[in-house]
């Protein structure tokens, strides 16, 4: 049995059945696995295959993951996400094996200040913007892109006053840290087909939850039971592990193994000449 991923970050069903019921994260690990099988079941008779959706929800070494940042000062209209839904999705329609999240630059006034620093240090800005309040902007960060899919998509915006520019999150940031807990995964794209969550427990339909006008564009909705979709079908943005994230942790590994210990508290043995390649080799600029 291969879990390409659990969310359990925000994910807060595995936490309540734990305190409730008073079980050990071991415990927890046997409904995770059996709540798996239920998701893969219902993946097939939805025509998807599970072990095929790797590459899609997990990150993958030569792909770049991107956060597109659009200013909603320019837009009239109270349905924002849509109007700029229109904008980014007509390019990517043939992009398989992306997740795609979106939500609002949330933050509150006391780091304000912080934000901008940020913003200004990591923003690859496209077009004019004047900045007085992060929640005016609407994030869409897309996962495993290529540079061709990337350089499409940039140039594709690039003209369109709403749109400030993007971030390059290929590599680990206070930025992208911050934004990893404030967006949620929206849907993925997997073949011809947007992929999304359903409010509704499992059944055969496929009911478009989000809204938009995919079908305008010719791609198929599938929709997944929201238990299934959110346990085993979101995409986790990389990121450091931190005192909130210990129990995830602890759930992903109560899946795959019968005892489950917070990785900070092991030791790390590793060859000296291996080392040595790592800090002189591999090294993030």
């Amino acid at each position: 049995m291969e879990i390409h991923t659990i969310e359990a970050r925000s994910n807060m069903m595995f936490n309540v059945m734990k305190d409730h019921f008073k079980l050990s994260y071991e415990s927890i690990g046997e409904d995770i696995r059996s709540q798996f099988h239920i998701m893969k079941e219902e993946l097939d008779n939805k025509n998807i295959s599970y072990p095929k959706l790797k590459n899609t929800l997990t990150p993958q070494k030569s792909k770049k993951d991107i956060c597109l940042v659009f200013d909603t000062t320019f837009i009239d209209d109270t349905w924002y996400g849509h109007t700029i839904f229109k904008k980014y999705f007509p390019i990517i329609t043939t992009y398989s094996g992306v997740c795609i999240f979106e939500g609002d630059f949330i933050a509150s006034n006391e780091h304000q200040k912080r934000i901008f620093h940020e913003i200004s240090k990591h923003l690859i800005k496209l077009n004019h913007s004047i900045f007085k309040n992060s929640c005016q902007y609407y994030l869409v960060y897309i996962t495993n892109l290529t540079n061709n899919r990337i350089n499409k998509l940039i140039d594709g915006l690039k003209s369109e006053q709403i749109f400030t520019g993007y971030f390059d999150f290929t590599y680990s940031s206070l930025l992208k840290t911050y934004i990893s807990n404030i967006i949620g995964q929206r849907y993925f794209m997997h073949n011809n087909a947007v992929v999304m969550s359903m409010t509704e427990d499992y059944n055969n339909e496929n009911i478009n939850t989000i809204g938009y006008d995919f079908d305008k564009y010719g791609v198929k909705i599938i929709s997944i039971s929201n238990i299934n979709y959110i346990t085993f079908l979101t995409y986790k943005i990389e990121r450091p592990y931190t005192n909130f994230d210990i129990s995830d942790q602890l759930f992903s590994l109560s899946a795959i193994s019968n005892i489950a210990l917070p990785l900070k508290n092991f030791r790390i043995i590793i060859d000296d000449n291996k080392y040595q390649y790592l800090k002189t080799k591999k090294r993030v600029p």
